[in-house]
């Protein structure tokens, strides 16, 4: 485990009173340090976190790749690229 993990997993007073009070003090990494905090107690749900963020990353990337295959066409005949309009 990490410093910063060990040492998220040592604090002893509720999530949401250690937010608040890095929030006042340290605002530029709430998030960070929230999900931090979350996943250094909770192995489980970082996880969890971790296989659903990855299947929507991968959702993401093949639609994309789908949805360019169908804006992109190659014109064989005059050797050039040709892209559609998206139609409204």
């Amino acid at each position: 485990m990490s410093r910063d993990a060990l040492w998220f997993s040592k604090v002893n007073s509720s999530p949401l009173a250690f937010a608040i009070k890095r929030y006042e003090t340290w605002s530029s990494r709430f998030w960070i340090e929230g999900a931090v905090l979350v996943a250094s107690k909770h192995l489980f749900i970082f996880f969890l976190i971790t296989i659903i963020s990855l299947f929507l990353y991968f959702v993401i990337i093949f639609n994309c790749v789908v949805l360019l295959d169908d804006m992109i066409e190659f014109n064989k005949n005059k050797d050039k690229i040709v892209v559609k309009k998206i139609s409204e």
